[in-house]
């Protein structure tokens, strides 16, 4: 049998904003713009969940493993009415926010992916991936901060 999901603690932690704030610093709300409109995916209609808004729920999902999905879409709402964004929260259940997913599509991630995971590490750091004997897939595998003594541990 299944444990019970955690839920956030109410109201919202300051620190859940700034996650989302982070969220679009390092994914701009250009970027997810472009790749809606690049797939022919962006909200046509005013919708319950406009599709900006699930795509950031779906890149914050991780960071919230655990936690009932109907939460972290309240997190991400809530964050996103924090920053500025008008008319995006509204009380949905899961299939209203399964539907929403199926809409976005796995393309829309895929491109975002593709853009915004990028290495942070470069050529003239001495211990950084960027400087290892890793494979191209193993690099991004591991990330661009995991340092090369690290992998004796494996």
């Amino acid at each position: 049998m299944a444990g019970k999901l955690m839920a956030l603690a109410d109201p919202v932690r300051i620190a859940d904003y700034l996650s989302l704030g982070l969220l679009a610093r390092l994914v701009p709300p250009s970027m997810v713009e472009d790749a809606l409109i690049q797939h022919g995916k962006q909200s046509r209609r005013q919708r319950d969940l406009p599709a900006h808004a699930v795509a950031y729920y779906v890149v914050a999902l991780p960071l919230y493993h655990g936690i009932n999905i109907e939460e972290v879409l309240r997190v991400v709402t809530e964050g996103m009415e924090y920053m500025g964004a008008k008319y995006i929260r509204r009380e949905v259940g899961k299939s209203v926010i399964s539907a929403a997913r199926t809409r976005l599509g796995a393309e829309v991630m895929q491109t975002l992916a593709d853009q915004a995971l990028k290495p942070l590490a470069t050529e003239a750091l001495s211990n950084s991936v960027a400087n290892t004997s890793l494979t191209t897939n193993e690099k991004e595998t591991y990330g661009a901060t995991r340092c090369s003594h690290d992998r004796s541990s494996d």
